[in-house]
């Protein structure tokens, strides 16, 4: 049995209710493409260094972050457990370690944030601006870099009070390969499987008929993850990613007293646990100077 034949069985027969449905894709993907071709029987420990290193090499112009990789072994990993209980092999190999150094952990410093905005805002053009409006709209929400980029101004929708909402649909159509794959005429939009829907800022309101005006495909931030990648290049500060937006908006959220069940909605984390296991260690960090 290849690689690519149990990562079928097993998206299709073991994953199918996997809440990050866009990242399982991408995982998977990733994985024929660099493992797809090997023998389950033939992964011992020696062979899973060699898709390690395979999967740690350069992709489109730029080596892949520690936490990718690591992820990526991860789910190799979980289906060589599924093939044990198939009787493929009788014991799962053990699997090579990344160490991981997590610079999303990094905190934006208002000055840093206007100094991004102040690059941002010498660059001419409507592009330019587009994308200035959506890392301040990152920044705001705590949106996924993801969720910015698939938004559309025919998700703005009005509630009975009139005040303006941003409502992520919970699935979307699959595409033929996805339909051959999975058997699944549909397939989760977001990372937690779940429906979103945030109040617009007052801010977002008075940007809102421009972007929807420039826009070409419904879309109201039109660039690829390539090109926001690009152009996040061009003006951050040194340690700062787009991720690091989300991170900083959650944490001062946190650090402020906002109830830990309305920062885990906002940041569309799939439970609460997710949310205090991520950041409760700032409920306890603050406290000290506090007591006495």
């Amino acid at each position: 049995m290849k690689v690519s034949d149990l990562l079928d069985h097993c998206e299709k027969n073991e994953w199918r209710s996997n809440r990050a449905q866009a990242s399982l894709r991408s995982t998977l993907k990733t994985l024929h493409n660099h493992a797809g071709e090997y023998e389950v029987e033939d992964l011992d420990y020696r062979a899973l260094c060699q898709i390690k290193d395979a999967l740690e090499a350069e992709r489109r112009g730029k080596r892949p972050a520690a936490a990718t990789v690591k992820r990526e072994l991860s789910q190799l990993g979980a289906a060589l457990v599924v093939a044990c209980k198939l009787g493929v092999i009788k014991a799962a190999p053990p699997m090579p370690s990344i160490a991981v150094q997590n610079t999303k952990d990094r905190v934006a410093s208002a000055a840093e944030m206007q100094r991004i905005y102040g690059r941002i805002a010498e660059r001419d053009g409507d592009r330019w601006w587009q994308f200035g409006e959506m890392v301040r709209f990152v920044y705001d929400t705590a949106c996924r870099r993801s969720e910015a980029l698939m938004m559309r101004s025919d998700w703005l929708v009005e509630d009975a009070s009139g005040d303006l909402l941003i409502a992520w649909p919970q699935f979307r159509d699959a595409t033929a390969a996805e339909r051959a794959r999975t058997g699944q005429s549909k397939v989760a939009l977001l990372k937690n499987g779940k429906a979103k829907t945030l109040p617009a800022s007052a801010h977002f309101k008075t940007v809102r008929d421009r972007l929807e005006a420039l826009s070409e495909d419904g879309r109201l931030f039109p660039f690829s993850e390539t090109r926001a990648w690009e152009m996040w290049n061009e003006v951050c500060e040194d340690g700062l990613t787009l991720h690091t937006l989300r991170h900083t908006r959650i944490t001062n959220l946190i650090r402020s007293g906002a109830p830990l069940a309305a920062v885990s909605k906002l940041a569309g984390h799939s439970s609460i646990k997710i949310t205090a296991d991520r950041y409760g260690h700032l409920c306890v960090e603050d406290l000290k100077g506090i007591v006495a």
